[in-house]
């Protein structure tokens, strides 16, 4: 359908197309036997529910209710509900979740602040089972819609800044076609720092790279270089 969905929680959009990391985790459920995967920021479930088709249980967390009653009854048609468990909160204050193989996390960690970053892969850390994975992709400086922002970034890379693509206020570094959607407060990462901060953690990353996913609209495109997918994993025991 390749249709760019609104989200109800202020957060911008989601699409009905997978991107590379979901992509990765659907092959990690195939590799695995029944594994149980925490799809964090699950929207209206692009990921979640190819998920649970492809056998695994599936954690579905988000901060709007609304999105988790969507996936319940998506799921439901499919039979699948048994498998389907959903929470409320704001990652990453979601501690009574654990023992988990796989993480998912998508267009998500913009909404973090470095410090809630780091907590989010202590947390990740602790709710991983040994040999885990987390799946993430991430928005980074260089998308078409914040290009104005790109020497700033790029001066505080300089200084040394350990959170040189948190944004205070995005409106002023916007394109005007989409600055309602988009919220004030925006962290956008790339490989040095979100690396860096995944192996600070304690994690060990399998690879990494910039991309343009798949419905990304065209006034966010800019050199192939809009996103940037992770997988990292916890040393198995």
């Amino acid at each position: 359908m390749n249709e760019r969905v609104k989200t109800q929680n202020g957060c911008g959009w989601t699409t009905d197309q997978s991107n590379p990391i979901t992509d990765e985790m659907l092959e990690f459920i195939a590799a695995s036997e029944s594994p149980t995967i925490l799809d964090i920021g699950a929207a209206y479930g692009v990921a979640t529910l190819p998920a649970l088709r492809a056998g695994a249980t599936v954690v579905a967390n988000d901060i709007e209710s609304s999105h988790l009653v969507h996936i319940v009854r998506m799921a439901s048609q499919e039979n699948l509900e048994g498998r389907l468990t959903t929470h409320l909160g704001r990652f990453p204050f979601v501690d009574d979740i654990e023992k988990i193989n796989a993480i998912h996390c998508s267009n998500v960690l913009r909404f973090l602040s470095g410090k809630e970053l780091l907590l989010a892969f202590a947390y990740a850390i602790r709710a991983l089972l040994p040999g885990g994975k987390i799946f993430i992709q991430v928005g980074t400086p260089y998308a078409g819609h914040v290009r104005r922002f790109i020497p700033i970034y790029e001066e505080r890379l300089r200084r040394g800044d350990p959170w040189p693509g948190e944004i205070e206020d995005t409106r002023p570094f916007l394109a005007e076609e989409i600055r309602d959607e988009v919220p004030r407060f925006l962290h956008l990462l790339d490989r040095e720092t979100l690396c860096g901060a995944l192996q600070f953690a304690g994690f060990h990353i399998e690879h990494a790279s910039c991309y343009s996913r798949p419905g990304l609209p065209e006034v966010c495109r800019n050199d192939s270089r809009e996103n940037f997918g992770v997988v990292a994993s916890l040393r198995a025991t």
